[in-house]
């Protein structure tokens, strides 16, 4: 396996990957992972590494990138709107077939943010054929509620208390005012693209093999909101993963996690040496 850094242009910026290729038995697939917001991106790092060298041992050719405004691409954060995320995923899907135009397919993976990504690039992509979703978000509007609570903390560690909450934060955004969240500035144009998605809206046109996984305690029952979204698919398969949060700061930092490798390779056909 060869590990590559590069940077390719996109609208006149740069943006980074790492190209992870097998040099032996060369799978007509590739993977495109897509990562997820902010601060989530820097914890679930090093599990996307690890799982891109796996599949890389595996035969798959893998492209990990940073969205422009995140990591070493290029941009600032608070310039970019959902859409231009999912431009960035569809651009490097094209980046990875121009390395490697023997590749027939590709399959992306998404965690959280990420699999929201994901599954809206896969809905107008033809060269998308398979899609993993590790515990997407399916409700922009409720997530970014979430995000704002994150705001919440950081008041109650610098203040003791909380002095402006969530739908104060919101207006604020409303009002063209950025409103900070783990070092990232959440501003109106982020917020107008991202507010009304939601994923359960519609049935999927997505016609490839999808793969949903709810990451959680052992014997959680299934969530609705994963049920539902998982009966808009014509081929899809359900799995619960037994595994730590492993995108936020948690008490254990987890480099890779081995229930989430071993439900993706059987998934894929790769039953021996999981």
């Amino acid at each position: 396996m060869s590990e590559t850094p590069l940077f390719f242009a996109h609208n006149d910026q740069r943006m980074f990957a790492i190209l992870h290729a097998p040099e032996v038995d060369l799978k007509k697939m590739g993977w495109v992972f897509c990562h997820p917001f902010a601060e989530e991106k820097l914890w679930a790092h090093r599990v996307y590494v690890n799982l891109a060298r796996k599949l890389a041992d595996r035969g798959y050719t893998v492209l990990r990138f940073d969205y422009r405004g995140y990591g070493d691409s290029e941009g600032d954060f608070e310039d970019f709107s959902i859409d231009d995320q999912l431009a960035d995923i569809n651009r490097a899907i094209n980046l990875l077939s121009e390395k490697h135009p023997q590749l027939e397919s590709v399959g992306l993976l998404g965690l959280r943010y990420g699999a929201l990504l994901a599954a809206l690039v896969a809905e107008n992509n033809e060269q998308v054929n398979h899609l993993v979703l590790w515990d997407p978000i399916t409700d922009m509007s409720s997530y970014l509620q979430e995000i704002l609570r994150s705001n919440l903390t950081t008041q109650l560690v610098m203040y003791g208390k909380v002095i402006t909450n969530r739908k104060e934060l919101t207006q604020q955004i409303l009002n063209n005012e950025a409103v900070n969240v783990d070092g990232y500035n959440l501003t109106r144009y982020y917020y107008d693209s991202a507010n009304s998605i939601n994923l359960m809206n519609d049935e999927k046109t997505f016609s490839g093999k999808c793969q949903i996984v709810q990451i959680g305690r052992a014997n959680q029952p299934l969530k609705k909101n994963i049920e539902k979204f998982a009966s808009l698919y014509k081929n899809v398969d359900i799995f619960q993963a037994e595994e730590e949060q492993f995108w936020k700061e948690i008490k254990n930092f987890i480099q890779r996690s081995e229930s989430l490798e071993k439900h993706l390779l059987t998934w894929l056909g790769e039953n021996e040496h999981v």
